[in-house]
């Protein structure tokens, strides 16, 4: 996409929506309010943004994920490059939820991910305007027609920013209890884990799974 330019005025730019650059205090806003091309990129990620609240069945919910893009994915940016990066992103993503808000009703789903000769699946139902209810099946085998190892976790994950975590503090079976992050994207999921969570050997709730269906419930 080719940027018009735009001629920015420290002080005086009456912002459409955006970014207000006369209010701006840190490093990471006077950047942008001070690169034409990055400020294009704020008003058209908050256009997106406002466009998507008006379709989603759950606006707190998508606010929740946009305040944490904020703090976790825009601010933590040093350079120009990553914040172009971030925010070209993050369009992209709202453009989807505008798009197919209507079809896709709710993060509620089974996705899959292939590990080897295997396929991890993870079924989500939101429960809350900030709570998902998972439940995890995972496997690991060497090769096709081997026994394969098994992994099963189901728990609750609250959302923190454009995460949903869940944390079994209850788990002794390494240095740190077990943790799981579900990351919601454009027609799937961004799923890590971190620590030991009783799983057969080699399986691991880790990678980016893809919607196979919607769950009716």
């Amino acid at each position: 996409m080719i940027l018009p330019p735009i001629v920015l005025a420290m002080g005086v730019h009456v912002p459409r929506g955006g970014l207000d650059c006369r209010k701006a205090k840190s490093p990471v806003e006077r950047q942008i309010c001070g690169d034409a091309r990055l400020y294009r990129l704020d008003e058209i990620l908050n256009r997106r943004y406002r466009a998507a609240l008006k379709h989603v069945p759950d606006q707190a919910a998508l606010r929740a994920v946009q305040n944490g893009w904020l703090d976790d994915d825009r601010d933590s940016c040093g350079t120009a490059a990553c914040l172009e990066a971030a925010y070209r992103q993050r369009i992209e993503e709202l453009r989807f939820e505008g798009r197919h808000a209507g079809l896709a009703r709710s993060v509620d789903g089974i996705y899959t991910h292939p590990v080897g000769a295997c396929i991890d699946e993870i079924d989500v139902t939101r429960t809350a305007s900030n709570r998902v209810r998972f439940l995890f099946n995972g496997c690991w085998s060497p090769a096709p027609g081997q026994a394969p190892n098994l992994g099963e976790l189901e728990g609750t994950a609250a959302f923190e920013g454009r995460e949903a975590r869940f944390v079994d503090a209850s788990n002794d079976l390494g240095p740190g209890p077990c943790r799981i992050s579900i990351r919601f994207l454009a027609g799937g999921l961004a799923v890590h884990q971190e620590g030991l969570c009783g799983f057969g050997m080699n399986v691991w709730a880790g990678g980016r799974f893809v919607k196979h269906r919607e769950t009716r419930r």
